[in-house]
């Protein structure tokens, strides 16, 4: 290989159905220190159509489809080592086999991102380790990660989070500082199983813990030594570092994915997913871009992207849904019978059902629609659907038409598909000829555009 190479690469992306366009410019060296040590120094520049948090800009537009409305760009820099770099002497790093393949990377990602609620700079450093246990288990091991947050919310989107008056929320959209501990398992049967190639399984369980590793200096190790960089805020009573609350959090995230083989036309894949974050200590509720979020197409695919309340909450009536469309924790389970139609056209029969919630907090009150209880069940979003895909050999697209069969933001005993609505139709006006005014049909098809297999 080329010991040093510039690389300039366009991109058009779908990631759960919010679509968007990239480019980058990288420049990388595979051999720095003659030790086989890689460094890579990239800028990437892009916009997308994310989804209004607020449902509406500032002018009381709504968000189109195609319209992109949110820009990103920053540069990345990583230097990876083909060796373990650890606090252990060197002959335990040295006994590590060359065929775990390890590696140490120390990375440093600057991202800033506008959109029409908030501008947001994200700044992360990195120092994590990655190895290969056996030919099915792997693990990638985020030793320290810091992380820095910074908001500079729109008047308007202030002002909805302010009418809310909810201190969890307006937690989740403020400036934060963190430390994450962040170990990553990973399983896979592929690489054992090349010859048959028949019932494939696949694992990935991660762990957040975050601002563990602040907690002791922020309460009263610092400020032991004088330092002056800690800090109350008045009006919240966080625990500050430089001015900037720091974040406290533990979150876990699963994922089994498993593909049984029929024949050699046919075959049925499976995908659970199960993920729960706890907000503790500094930090009254998950930071934004840690919480979970439902909908899309490569989650339950008869609701669009992001657009999925906790629980049980009726998004029709509630003004500010959209804003609180982000939850603690994520149950889903997905089923794909996949069949072959053409050497080019495959299909495939799919069921998705899921949700997030919240969990409960000792000032919400015990009819909350979006907190996790007993009787959660009942609010699984449930679709159904048929896909066609097109298979290139190097690139897959997708088109599914999903069908929503069971809506949990309907009221009780209205969210089945061939239920009565009369609950749901009193809430729409009407209008002199008769016809309901902004109504929206609860039970609408959704056309999922794709690249490559949703799981």
């Amino acid at each position: 290989l080329k010991r040093q190479s510039i690389l300039f690469e366009p991109r058009v992306s779908n990631t759960n159905g919010i679509l968007g366009i990239q480019g980058s410019v990288s420049y990388a060296n595979k051999n720095l220190f003659r030790g086989g040590q890689q460094l890579q120094i990239s800028f990437t520049g892009g916009m997308e159509s994310q989804p209004l948090i607020v449902g509406t800009d500032d002018a009381g537009h709504v968000q189109r489809a195609w319209q992109l409305n949110t820009f990103e760009w920053g540069p990345k820099i990583s230097l990876t080592f083909p060796k373990l770099i650890l606090p252990i002497s060197k002959k335990m790093q040295e006994g590590v086999s060359k065929r775990a393949y390890p590696k140490t990377i120390f990375d440093l990602t600057i991202n800033y991102q506008k959109r029409s609620e908030f501008k947001r700079t994200l700044t992360e450093l990195g120092y994590s380790v990655n190895f290969q246990q056996d030919k099915v288990q792997r693990w990638e091991v985020g030793l320290v990660g810091i992380d820095y947050v910074r908001l500079e919310k729109e008047g308007f989107f202030q002002d909805r989070l302010e009418q809310l008056n909810d201190p969890f929320l307006l937690n989740s959209y403020t400036d934060h500082f963190t430390t994450i501990l962040n170990p990553t398992y990973y399983y896979s049967n592929l690489n054992s199983n090349r010859r048959s190639n028949n019932n494939l399984h696949n694992i990935i369980a991660s762990m957040d813990v975050a601002g563990k590793l602040l907690t002791p200096l922020v309460y009263g190790g610092l400020e032991a030594v004088n330092f002056n960089g800690v800090s109350e805020d008045p009006e919240t009573g966080l625990r500050q570092l430089f001015d900037v609350p720091y974040a406290e959090f533990i979150k876990f995230d699963l994922q089994y994915v498993a593909s049984w083989y029929i024949n050699k036309k046919h075959k049925l894949v499976f995908r659970s997913m199960a993920g729960m974050g706890f907000a503790s200590g500094n930090s009254p509720s998950l930071p934004y871009e840690h919480a979970f979020f439902a909908g899309g197409s490569n989650d339950i695919r008869a609701f669009e992207a992001r657009t999925m309340a906790p629980g049980s909450t009726k998004t029709y009536e509630d003004k500010n849904s959209t804003l609180t469309q982000i939850g603690d924790t994520r149950f889903e389970v997905n089923t794909e019978w996949r069949f072959e139609m053409t050497s080019l056209l495959e299909g495939a029969v799919f069921v998705d059902a899921g949700n997030i919630w919240n969990l409960k907090r000792p000032e919400d009150a015990a009819d909350d629609p979006s907190i996790l209880k007993l009787s959660s069940w009942k609010e699984v979003a449930v679709g159904v659907g048929y896909g066609i895909r097109a298979d290139f050999d190097f690139l897959i697209v997708r088109l599914d038409l999903a069908f929503p069969l069971h809506n949990p933001h309907l009221p009780v005993g209205e969210r089945w598909w061939l239920s009565t609505k009369d609950n749901y139709d009193l809430y729409f006006k009407t209008d002199a000829n008769g016809n309901k005014v902004d109504y929206k049909f609860p039970h609408q098809p959704r056309l999922n555009f794709g690249i490559g297999y949703p799981f």
